[in-house]
C-alpha cells in the first residue's frame, strides 16, 4: 500500500490510501490504484463505490492523471491536474495541485475547471505559469493520451502475471 498525498494551493493536504501499481525509473513514472469509497457525482460522471482509478506520477512532468474506470472496466474518464512538486518516497507520493484542471469525457470532449478559483488567488506568476501548462497539456493532448493508452496496456499485461 502507498499513500498518495494532494497538497492544495492553500497549503492543506487530503490523503488517499492507494495500491502501488508500477513504478518505471527510467520514465520516473509511478502508478497508483485507488478504489473508491464513495459515490461521488463530479461534472456529468456518476462515479461508484468500487470504480478504479488509477493515478500517474510523474516525476518531471508538470500534472497528474487519472483514468477513473467503473466495476466493469469501461472507462469514465480521464482527469488531468496541473501539478508540481512531485515526489516518489518509500510509503506516499506527494504532490502539490496548482487548481486548473483538464477532465476528458470517453466521447472526446473536454472541460477546463477551476479558472475562476486560480485567478482568484490574485497571483500574476502562478496564474501565467499555470495557463502556460494547461496550453502546453491542450496542446499535446494527443501525444499524452498516447502515452497513458501505452501504459494501459502495460498495467494489464502485469495484471495478469
Amino acid at each position: 500500500m502507498i499513500i498518495e498525498r494532494k497538497y492544495f494551493y492553500t497549503g492543506e493536504f487530503k490523503e488517499y490510501l492507494c495500491q502501488s501499481v508500477l513504478y518505471d525509473s527510467e520514465e520516473g513514472l509511478f502508478i497508483i490504484k485507488y478504489i473508491m469509497k464513495n459515490d461521488l457525482y463530479f461534472h456529468g460522471i456518476d462515479l461508484k463505490k468500487g470504480d478504479i482509478s488509477y493515478g500517474f506520477f510523474w516525476i518531471d512532468k508538470p500534472y497528474v492523471i487519472y483514468e477513473w474506470f467503473d466495476s466493469n472496466g469501461n472507462l469514465l474518464c480521464i482527469y488531468i491536474n496541473v501539478a508540481n512538486d512531485i515526489t516518489f518516497l518509500i510509503d506516499k507520493i506527494c504532490w502539490k495541485d496548482l487548481i486548473i484542471d483538464i477532465l476528458l469525457y470517453p466521447d472526446g470532449k473536454f472541460i477546463v475547471l477551476d479558472e475562476d478559483e486560480l485567478l482568484a488567488t490574485n497571483n500574476p506568476e502562478l496564474i501565467d505559469k499555470v495557463i502556460e501548462i494547461k496550453e502546453d497539456i491542450l496542446s499535446n493532448l494527443n501525444v499524452i493520451l498516447s502515452k497513458i493508452k501505452d501504459w494501459n496496456y502495460k498495467i494489464k499485461e502485469w495484471n495478469y502475471k
